[in-house]
């Protein structure tokens, strides 16, 4: 991904007034994330600018290439990408991509859905509303075909909703290496999602074969995670916690 700033597209949220066609250079302002995907070229970086949320509407935005999406603010929260209710997911991802410090929200649908390349996630914000379905909606869901090659990272990051889970492999990926944080209303996630499809026989290896060496995440934890954060499970871990250790 460029690090060049001259590279990346810069996505407002409101309207953008674009030059006359024959002024000398061109426009990398854009009113929406739709657009600016649109508009850009595998490697580069798009910021999202703070203030009033970045709508979402109609469709999905969609990735086909290899790009970084940027909250602008200093913090996720300053930075807000709302699906509209009903959207199967805010953001599709068939391709490598970064996804930092921004919040995505969705109502009765996913936050992203992911088919294919490797995603990495961290510092954001994913809430999904299930409004009444949680059994059927996840902040995180994986789709397409199950032989894919995909590979999920996430760091740090913040699981908000009533989903009864935050993610969804439909049987094509394993969640590996995971670990939470759980406050009051909120949980700090890290954790991978890894395809099964062709390394299925080496993630399950049959009764008696010798054990593989696991890969290691190459995510790098911000924070040391505590001794006692434990496998992405709500229920379990505040049965099994002390009170004397929960973060409230």
């Amino acid at each position: 991904m460029a690090l060049d700033r001259r590279s990346w597209l810069v996505v407002t949220g409101r309207p953008v007034q674009r030059p006359h066609p024959d002024a000398p250079g061109h426009t990398r302002t854009f009113s929406t994330l739709a657009e600016a995907v649109q508009a850009s070229q595998p490697g580069h970086t798009i910021l999202l600018q703070g203030g009033q949320p970045h709508r979402v509407s109609g469709q999905p935005v969609v990735i086909r290439h290899a790009l970084r999406l940027l909250g602008s603010g200093g913090r996720a929260e300053a930075v807000v990408l709302r699906g509209d209710p009903g959207l199967e997911t805010v953001l599709l991802f068939h391709s490598l991509a970064q996804l930092l410090n921004l919040s995505v929200h969705s109502v009765r649908g996913a936050c992203l859905m992911h088919l294919a390349g490797t995603l990495r996630v961290g510092g954001c914000i994913l809430e999904s509303s299930a409004a009444g379905l949680p059994h059927l909606v996840s902040q995180i869901a994986l789709a397409g075909d199950a032989a894919e090659r995909r590979r999920l990272h996430f760091d740090e990051t913040r699981l908000l909703g009533d989903c009864a889970r935050p993610v969804a492999t439909g049987g094509m990926g394993r969640v590996l290496n995971a670990r939470a944080i759980y406050l009051r209303h909120q949980t700090y996630a890290w954790f991978d999602v890894h395809e099964l499809g062709q390394e299925a026989s080496r993630a399950h290896p049959p009764a008696g074969a010798p054990a593989t060496a696991k890969e290691k995440s190459t995510l790098k934890s911000p924070v040391q995670q505590p001794k006692w954060a434990a496998a992405i499970d709500p229920d379990r871990l505040r049965a099994e916690q002390p009170s004397s250790e929960r973060l409230d």
